[in-house]
């Protein structure tokens, strides 16, 4: 069942960021795998407010038809405000 395994690891996805943010270093790395789907968006929304740098990425040895990609999160910090010139 699609739905139900893309739940499941956004759900696991979640619960790793849940133990990262407890033993992540200021300034450290995070890189899960997930599978796209609804909840991938707003998922990577919340990972995303963490981190200085922060991407999606699908290698290129996957195959192109898989649904799995990679957030990464690079300068853990807690929630960042953007730059203001």
């Amino acid at each position: 069942n699609w739905d139900l395994d893309h739940f499941l690891s956004m759900e696991l996805a979640k619960a790793a960021f849940n133990i990262a943010k407890e033993f992540l270093k200021p300034g450290g790395n995070f890189v899960v795998k997930m599978f796209q789907g609804a909840e991938l968006e707003d998922v990577v929304r919340e990972f995303k407010k963490h981190f200085r740098f922060k991407k999606l990425h699908s290698p290129p040895a996957s195959r192109k038809r898989s649904a799995e990609i990679y957030f990464i999160g690079k300068g853990f910090g807690g929630k960042f405000r953007p730059k203001r010139d």
